[in-house]
């Protein structure tokens, strides 16, 4: 008999729990609060996963959750049948501190490629500084400059686009460009615009992960009035129209951010990398707590390789069909770039992957 009833969540952008009671043990795991849930109403109940909601069976490009896949990993159930806001509340209070290790238990490596439905592949790589984190700093010239190739980006077109990282600019550009940023109360109908929020005449941009300025530049181009950027290492923007924040003192406007930019981040989430804690169902976790950060009108704009699914430890993950309806539960496709419908089945080498640009929306 298991002991795990996993708690029922509508996820209408901050679910409620809809099956019985539920009495919570918690404990510090992955680097934030983990629950163990039971259920006071019949504890003996086999373990069951259902999502009343349709926006988290209704999925693009013919995807389906794989109920009994999420059952085999508790953590996972937990993660999807957690209220979003309480994620990123929990995830907070954690605050792991930045280290870097590639050791791996065998269940934890059976978390990772979802026992086994990834295929495994080591490239390592230390972007934390030996565990000790790292400080870019940029100028106030440094930062115009940025602004600068991102309005002239804007204005023109990039067909001639060669590498990776001229391609995904290629794509995200193209993203900004069909569907801009805007005030996502603009979407709103009159009588879901907060009082609060119709006194806010710009748009407000949040960034997930970044080296150096240039999708936050791209944002502000794009019709923002300010842009946060979350890191996980020290980042100093000299420039009033950006701040930069770590996980553990970012702030949650009170409707939430206009607009999420997650470009080249969340592939990254939980293998250690950037110095952040192994955790392997980090990226879920991130997209289930976008959804308390930004406006329930808003847009993410997120980028993923996709391809069969496969961990490439530390480096990145690349999607397919199981991991990819893990993270598109719970969020309307408005577009993509790069997307075809072989992607995710065509036999590539782990060093190959397709970039995908997804302009989503809370469902």
């Amino acid at each position: 008999i298991f002991s795990l009833l996993l708690c029922l969540s509508t996820l209408r952008g901050r679910g409620e729990i809809t099956d019985g009671t539920c009495q919570e043990n918690m404990e510090i795991e992955d680097g934030l609060l983990s629950r163990e849930v039971r259920s006071s109403a019949d504890k003996d109940a086999r373990p069951h996963c259902e999502w009343q909601h349709s926006g988290m069976t209704s999925l693009p490009f013919g995807l389906t959750l794989n109920e009994s896949l999420i059952l085999e990993h508790p953590k996972l159930a937990n993660l999807l049948c957690t209220d979003a806001c309480e994620l990123f509340a929990e995830y907070q209070a954690a605050k792991a501190p930045v280290s870097f290790t590639t050791s791996l238990t065998s269940e934890q490596r059976s978390e990772f490629t979802l026992n086994g439905q990834a295929a495994w592949h080591e490239f390592l790589v230390d972007d934390s500084n030996n565990g000790q984190g790292t400080h870019y700093q940029f100028s106030r010239e440094d930062m115009l400059g940025f602004l600068a190739q991102a309005k002239k980006a804007l204005q023109g077109n990039a067909k001639n686009a060669r590498s990776q990282q001229e391609k995904l600019n290629a794509k995200v550009i193209s993203a900004l460009q069909k569907h801009p940023i805007r005030l996502a109360r603009e979407e709103a109908t009159q009588s879901e615009v907060l009082a609060s929020e119709a006194t806010r005449d710009a748009p407000h941009v949040l960034v997930l992960g970044a080296a150096e300025p240039w999708f936050e530049s791209l944002a502000l181009a794009a019709g923002a009035a300010h842009v946060t950027t979350l890191e996980y290492n020290r980042l100093d923007y000299d420039h009033p129209s950006f701040t930069t924040v770590n996980p553990w003192s970012l702030k949650r406007p009170e409707t939430g951010f206009d607009a999420i930019l997650a470009i080249g981040a969340v592939d990254h989430d939980g293998l250690g990398r950037y110095g952040d804690p192994l955790s392997a169902f980090a990226d879920v976790r991130t997209l289930r707590m976008l959804r308390c950060l930004l406006h329930p009108r808003g847009l993410l704009y997120l980028s993923l390789p996709v391809g069969p699914d496969a961990i490439i430890f530390n480096t990145m993950r690349r999607y397919g069909a199981a991991r990819l309806s893990l993270l598109l539960a719970g969020w309307h496709v408005v577009a993509s770039e790069g997307w075809t419908e072989s992607i995710l089945s065509a036999p590539a080498p782990w060093q190959r992957r397709a970039e995908v640009v997804f302009v989503l929306r809370p469902v």
